[in-house]
């Protein structure tokens, strides 16, 4: 074989294993991130489900999931519990329910508390 195709085959080898290990990289951090907040997703959910009486949607879900990710499962707790004075509890029959554009006002602060929570700790 030739020098040249040597070099060849090595450059290729090489190639390949930078671009095995990137997928790798990218398939434990999707899978670890998956992980951590799996259990704490269910948390918040079932949080918000007992605050909203059963009021939920997807997309609220898939939000709570990012917003975990990117402040942490205490602070979107402590979000939560702060934009619940957004959501009025009305009473039918003795008992508890929310209107659903309550609940979508309730949704809709939480992202901005925590962003000002963060803003105001000196992060961003």
């Amino acid at each position: 074989m030739s020098e040249e195709a040597e070099v060849e085959v090595e450059k290729q080898e090489y190639t390949e294993s930078v671009r095995l290990n990137a997928r790798k990289y990218l398939l434990s951090k999707m899978l670890t991130e998956y992980d951590i907040d799996k259990y704490e997703h269910e948390l918040v959910v079932r949080h918000m489900n007992g605050l909203t009486y059963g009021w939920t949607s997807p997309d609220a879900e898939n939000k709570l999931r990012a917003l975990i990710l990117k402040y942490g499962y205490l602070e979107v707790m402590r979000s939560i519990d702060i934009s619940t004075k957004y959501l009025d509890v009305l009473f039918k029959d003795g008992k508890p329910y929310v209107e659903r554009e309550s609940v979508r006002k309730f949704y809709d602060k939480i992202s901005g508390i925590l962003y000002n929570r963060n803003i105001a700790k000196g992060e961003k």
